[in-house]
């Protein structure tokens, strides 16, 4: 059976061993507060790109992690929906006191992180720490 976005999102909420009920009233919260609760009975394969890419992140954060990783988060998303998740990181980030892991080769959004590392062929060319 494929999974609705709440049944997707929840997920991680129902292996950790939360009911199910349960579990889907976290990830209905979750969706609200990243402002997709309109999503949450249709199938991820009904969603654009930077849809599913909330969904996705909804996912990561219904456990309500402390770090957060994110390889690419922006990378097949138009301008807008990039600038959107761009958004809920400095909020996690800023507000909620999330340390992200993120890795882009996008540089209009170097400047979000408060440390930055740059590489090249595997070696580390900038560090924000070493000036």
């Amino acid at each position: 059976k494929s999974l609705n976005v709440v049944e997707n999102v929840s997920l991680p909420l129902v292996i950790e061993g939360m009911k199910s009920d349960e579990a889907e009233k976290h990830a209905k919260k979750t969706l609200a507060d990243l402002g997709i609760s309109d999503f949450a009975k249709q199938m991820p394969t009904q969603l654009s790109g930077g849809q599913q890419q909330k969904v996705g992140l909804a996912r990561a954060l219904v456990s309500n992690p402390w770090i957060l990783m994110a390889d690419e988060p922006t990378g097949n998303l138009d301008s807008k929906s990039g600038n959107e998740i761009m958004e809920i990181f400095r909020q996690l980030n800023h507000e909620h006191k999330r340390t992200i892991l993120m890795v882009t080769h996008n540089e209009q959004y170097f400047d979000f992180g408060t440390r930055k590392v740059q590489m090249k062929d595997g070696e580390i060319i900038k560090d924000s720490k070493n000036g």
